[in-house]
């Protein structure tokens, strides 16, 4: 008789896929941002991931609250960078006023398709481990998986999820 205790599966800590919003790669950032915001207020403070569908409302992508984060960032760093700003390694550079809006109010014109997750880096099985899931957000720097069965999403698995797993396994 074993003494190992049975691994929990995907399907045993994810979220069930209706608890998301979509949104269409075709849509503004601005409006992503708000799905988002209005999922949190309704959900749970975790729910800041948007499934990406296409125009024929097929599942493509996702993209969180990280990616518009990061774009905003990336944005700023770039602007600094040719603007020929130093560059600051031990804290926050110093911003300009009015920056941060300006920023905002151009990154969050563009369209959702192109700060998404692309569906092939977000994808886990039901059936699969947890320490599958831990490679994946590790590997693909994210920090939400998208559970699918027979190629369709049914389901959602945070990075928060994985982590209170290790926490009851000690």
């Amino acid at each position: 008789m074993s003494s190992l205790k049975q691994e929990k599966k995907i399907r045993d800590i994810m979220v069930a896929i209706k608890q998301f919003p979509a949104v269409k790669s075709t849509s503004l950032i601005k409006e992503a941002v708000c799905l988002i915001q209005k999922a949190q207020e309704s959900q749970s403070p975790d729910c800041g991931i948007l499934l990406v569908i296409d125009d024929t409302q097929n599942w493509i992508g996702v993209t969180d609250r990280k990616m518009v984060l990061r774009t905003l960032g990336l944005y700023l760093e770039n602007h600094i960078c040719r603007s020929g700003g130093e560059v600051y390694s031990d804290r926050a550079p110093p911003f300009e006023p009015g920056l941060f809006t300006e920023c905002c109010r151009l990154q969050l014109a563009r369209c959702v398709e192109e700060i998404m997750y692309p569906r092939e880096v977000v994808i886990i099985g039901i059936d699969d481990d947890l320490p599958q899931a831990l490679h994946l957000m590790t590997e693909g720097e994210v920090d939400s998986l998208v559970v699918v069965e027979n190629n369709e999403p049914i389901g959602v698995v945070h990075s928060v999820d994985v982590f209170n797993e290790i926490g009851r396994s000690v």
